[in-house]
C-alpha cells in the first residue's frame, strides 16, 4: 500500500501544466498589452480618417479647378459639388468621415494672373 501512495505522489509531481498563479500572470500581461495597444490603435484610426478627409478635399478642389478651366467661371462664382459629378469631373460624390467637415459648395477665385483656385464650403 505504501508503494501505491508513493507512486501517486510521484505522478502528481511529474504532471505538467500551468498553475493558477502562472495563468493569472499571463492574463495580467495580456491586459497590460491591451491597455497600451487599444489607445494607440484608436489614435491611428482617428489620424487616418483626418488624412482621408484632407485627401477628399484635395480631390474635389482639383476637380473644381478642372471644371473652372473647362467652363467659363467668374470670380466668386459658386457651384454645388453635385454639379461636378453630373458634368463628369467626379465619378462619385465624395464621402467625408467627419460629417462636420462635409462640404457641399465650391467657390471659385481668380487672381490677377488668371489662376483659378477653388475653395470648399459647407
Amino acid at each position: 500500500m505504501e508503494t501505491a501512495v508513493q507512486s501517486g505522489k510521484s505522478m502528481l509531481k511529474n504532471k505538467k501544466g500551468l498553475t493558477l498563479i502562472e495563468l493569472l500572470a499571463i492574463i495580467v500581461i495580456i491586459g497590460i498589452i491591451a491597455a497600451i495597444a487599444i489607445p494607440a490603435v484608436n489614435n491611428m484610426i482617428s489620424k487616418s480618417k483626418t488624412s482621408s478627409d484632407a485627401a477628399t478635399d484635395r480631390i474635389v478642389q482639383e476637380a473644381a479647378v478642372r471644371y473652372g478651366m473647362d467652363n467659363t467661371v467668374t470670380d466668386d462664382q459658386e457651384i454645388n459639388i453635385t454639379e461636378l459629378q453630373t458634368k463628369g469631373y467626379l465619378t462619385t460624390l465624395p464621402d467625408w468621415n467627419d460629417t462636420a467637415k462635409k462640404k457641399t459648395k465650391v467657390t471659385f477665385n481668380i487672381d490677377a494672373n488668371g489662376v483659378i483656385t477653388a475653395t470648399l464650403t459647407k
